[in-house]
């Protein structure tokens, strides 16, 4: 980022954000690479040991399609009992130990801790459209523009509501001056100190990006650069739209930031 501002000092303010944009993504492919995908349930922490156990069931299934016999066929169901016994047993082992970890986590109110355990038995919530009901409680809305149509409807029916307050009370109300420079851009310093201000290890915002990237790159080194950005910005009333990374042919699109390497990653900004 150090010398983005040094090249263009007249560039627009969206010529500036694709510059910053693009640095950060190359940055970011460069220096973090692809992340492996972790599965933290009973059958991942134990694959090496439920990959011997299957592989010992499939040879005894090999052994008895091969030569089908009494004494083959009844080696493979035994041995395909035990492999579903111990299966079992780790699925059992793998519960209890949860169970005590979240117990743990929650007599020590470490509640981010406490919900990673609950989501790693669980699994990620499935994002979808609940279905509603209309306003006379006649129809069930299935369609995402019903839906969203349904919502402004209840949402201004609620907010525009006729006013109970007296014209007598609000006269009572003391008279602020009104203060325009909340309307002003902030200033770099106050900028970068809110940045640095984000909690870190939070859950990714609808951009898809870390906070611990902008936190790194604002405290120097370039810094200014997003800081220019995002004042020009906030000063237009702009918003970018989406960033996108090629992938090579074969390589499927995602858009888990954990595996930005070499792949698509759409980057939507509210």
């Amino acid at each position: 980022l150090e010398n983005l501002h040094a090249k263009d000092k007249i560039a627009t303010v969206e010529t500036r954000c694709c510059q910053l944009r693009n640095v950060i993504q190359s940055t970011a492919l460069e220096v973090l690479r692809c992340g492996h995908r972790q599965h933290q349930n009973w059958f991942d922490d134990n694959d090496a040991d439920i990959s011997k156990l299957l592989a010992a069931k499939n040879g005894l299934h090999k052994a008895f399609m091969d030569l089908q016999t009494d004494t083959t066929k009844a080696a493979f169901f035994k041995g395909r009992r035990l492999v579903r016994q111990w299966l079992r047993e780790m699925q059992d082992a793998w519960m209890i130990q949860k169970t005590e970890e979240i117990q743990w986590y929650a007599e020590r109110n470490e509640m981010k801790n406490f919900f990673k355990a609950i989501k790693a038995i669980y699994g990620p919530c499935i994002k979808g459209t609940a279905t509603l009901l209309s306003s006379d409680c006649t129809t069930l809305l299935t369609e995402k523009s019903q839906i969203l149509k349904h919502w402004a409807e209840h949402f201004s029916s609620v907010l525009n509501c006729s006013s109970a307050i007296s014209d007598v009370a609000i006269d009572w109300l003391p008279q602020v001056a009104m203060n325009n420079d909340l309307d002003l851009p902030t200033s770099p310093p106050e900028t970068i100190r809110a940045v640095q201000q984000i909690s870190s290890s939070k859950a990714l915002g609808s951009d898809a990006i870390p906070p611990e990237v902008y936190k790194h790159g604002s405290g120097g080194g370039g810094g200014e650069s997003a800081v220019a950005a995002a004042q020009g910005y906030y000063h237009l009333k702009l918003i970018p739209t989406q960033v996108t990374v090629p992938a090579p042919p074969g390589v499927e699109h995602t858009v888990d930031p954990a595996k930005i390497d070499g792949r698509t990653v759409v980057v939507y900004y509210p």
